[in-house]
C-alpha cells in the first residue's frame, strides 16, 4: 500500500510541476515581449493545460522581445516540452492500460528532461540568450 501512496503522491507532484511550468513559461514569454497582463496569460492556462489560452497567446503575439528571456524561461520550457514528449513516448509505448501508462509517464519524465536539456544546450544552442 506505501508503495501506491509514494506513486500517487509522485504523480501529483509531476502534474503540479508540469502545470505550473507551462504556466511560467507562458507569463516569462508574455513579460520578455513586453505583454500586457503577462500573469493573467499564465495563469489561463492552468485550467485548461495550456490547450486554448497557449495557442491563443501564440497567435496574438506581436511584439518581438525586448529582453533575453533568461534562466527560468528555458528551464520551464525544458520542463513543459519534456513533460508532453514523456506522455507522448509513454503513450506510445506502453499497452493500453492507464495505470501502466502513468508508470511509463513518471519514468520518462526526467529521461526527456535529461535529453532536452543536451539538445537544447549541445545540438541545438537554442538557451535564447540566457545568461551562461
Amino acid at each position: 500500500m506505501t508503495q501506491h501512496a509514494f506513486l500517487t503522491a509522485l504523480l501529483v507532484v509531476v502534474l503540479v510541476v508540469t502545470v505550473g511550468s507551462v504556466a511560467l513559461w507562458v507569463a516569462l514569454d508574455a513579460a520578455t515581449r513586453d505583454g500586457a497582463r503577462p500573469w493573467l496569460w499564465g495563469l489561463l492556462a492552468i485550467p485548461t493545460y495550456s490547450v486554448f489560452p497557449l495557442t491563443r497567446y501564440l497567435l496574438r503575439r506581436q511584439h518581438e522581445r525586448t529582453r533575453p528571456p533568461g534562466r527560468w524561461y528555458v528551464a520551464s520550457r525544458t520542463v513543459a516540452l519534456g513533460s508532453l514528449v514523456s506522455f507522448l513516448v509513454a503513450a506510445v509505448v506502453s499497452p493500453p492500460d492507464p495505470v501502466t501508462q502513468v508508470y511509463y509517464w513518471l519514468g520518462a519524465f526526467p529521461v526527456a528532461i535529461l535529453v532536452l536539456v543536451v539538445l537544447d544546450r549541445y545540438w541545438f544552442g537554442l538557451d535564447d540568450g540566457a545568461a551562461a
